[in-house]
């Protein structure tokens, strides 16, 4: 003869408490380039979300959430890291935090090719004109002759007066644009016609 009883029911079994690695941030460290966070959880169930944050405050407060982040310009010359954060099916959460990135770079200077305007003759002053990527990347000009095959600056700024010596040359401008890395782009325009020289009033009868 069997006689059989049954314990009272524990509670309800709980999730493994959660676990996840260090999360990596990959990609450029640079103004407009995007970085990617990735960390694991200890079961594949638990979510992971992340929160990135810069040195400019100290790593205070959240620039940005989601494994993704794109640099801004207000990130230059600050540091980034990113927290990750796993949730077991009772919402018992762990973080953990990367290594911060280098200091964030300027994004590459980028320009357009300069356009030369006015009237190629003795006398008469010609106007450079070219675009850079970002408003605070400075652009400087530098005017150049085929009479020595366009190798020494005759003229800097964005504006050259035509000179007697410019007389049968032809003229270009090489615009170069800086980023505030010290990084520099150049282009150069397209050659002028040859200079004229200056009409004379013709001598009295």
């Amino acid at each position: 003869m069997t006689t059989s009883t049954t314990s009272a029911a524990t509670a309800a079994v709980l999730d493994a408490a959660p676990t996840i690695t260090t999360p990596v941030i990959t990609g450029t460290v640079q103004e407009g380039q995007t970085l990617t966070a990735s960390a694991s959880p200890g079961q594949s169930d638990n979510p992971v979300t992340y929160a990135w944050y810069s040195s400019a405050d100290n790593y205070t407060n959240p620039i940005g959430t989601g494994s993704t982040y794109l640099v801004t310009e207000s990130d230059e010359g600050f540091t980034i890291e990113v927290k990750a954060t796993a949730t077991n099916n009772n919402g018992v959460t762990i973080s953990t935090t990367s290594a911060a990135t280098a200091a964030v770079l300027d994004a590459a200077p980028i320009i357009t090719t300069p356009v030369i305007s006015g009237t190629v003759q003795e006398g008469q002053t010609l106007t450079a004109s070219a675009s850079s990527g970002q408003s605070d990347n400075p652009v400087a000009y530098a005017w150049y002759s085929s009479r020595d095959g366009y190798t020494t600056a005759i003229g800097t700024g964005s504006t050259y007066l035509v000179k007697e010596g410019d007389e049968g040359f032809t003229i270009e401008v090489k615009a170069t644009a800086t980023n505030d890395n010290g990084v520099t782009v150049s282009a150069t325009s397209a050659t002028t016609w040859r200079c004229s020289m200056r009409r004379r009033p013709s001598p009295p009868r």
